[in-house]
């Protein structure tokens, strides 16, 4: 469908006119430049005669704000970022930036890809509500009788949790069915060729870097959950 011809004109910008030297004036090959009001330079061919028509720049508008903030918000926002911060922010990985230092990439990998940190929201017995555990990012959404053994586990305290996500390697990850064949590859590629350990006791620091911490319940009960 054509554009109306009427519209176009009204839309099209407000032209000045400037004019051009002619070719008795300058020789075919010379140009001159002209700064517009915008600051920016152009160049302009005299190889013919005639007047150019040079846009006029269009005036900046005033910037209004669009914000619906107002003063007596401030404790409202404040309430409502500490909510955010400690129930929608928590982190759902044992990665950390200085794992690149002190894990090995094996365990990089593990730690940013194959687990998720979760917390139990209706606990029962010693899985109690607010408990923290982790669990294979490739089967979690599997019904439990259908996961391979070993897809969720508890940390019962922070020393522990090296041990436990070894554990979770050499029993779960090879009988996940729902891990991706390309995923195995690659695992087993790093497996091969880094044979280093990384420094386990930086298992107990960064997880505590990330908000965790050793829990005890008044009946005694034990595991890790958040600050």
């Amino acid at each position: 469908m054509s554009a109306d011809p009427y519209s176009m004109i009204l839309q099209a910008p407000q032209l000045i006119p400037y004019p051009c030297a002619t070719k008795k004036e300058v020789k075919k090959s010379d140009s001159r430049k002209e700064t517009n009001t915008s600051g920016r330079s152009e160049s302009f061919s005299s190889s013919t005669g005639g007047t150019l028509y040079l846009p006029i720049p269009r005036k900046k508008m005033p910037i209004r704000s669009t914000r619906h903030a107002r003063p007596e918000d401030a404790e409202t926002v404040i309430k409502l970022h500490q909510f955010v911060q400690s129930d929608l922010l928590r982190p759902t990985r044992l990665a950390r930036p200085e794992d690149t230092d002190n894990v090995n990439k094996l365990h990089q990998f593990v730690r940013s890809d194959l687990l998720e940190i979760f917390e139990v929201q209706n606990g029962s017995g010693s899985i109690f509500e607010g408990r923290v555990g982790l669990r294979c990012t490739y089967c979690k959404h599997t019904p439990k009788d259908e996961q391979s053994t070993g897809a969720v586990f508890y940390p019962r305290n922070i020393h522990g949790l090296y041990r436990n996500v070894c554990t979770w390697q050499r029993v779960h990850f090879k009988n996940c069915k729902c891990m991706p064949e390309d995923v195995r590859q690659e695992y087993n590629m790093l497996k091969i060729h880094d044979k280093s350990r990384g420094k386990t006791s930086y298992w107990d620091l960064s997880a505590r870097l990330l908000g965790l911490q050793d829990t005890e319940q008044n009946d005694g009960r034990v595991g890790v959950k958040f600050i």
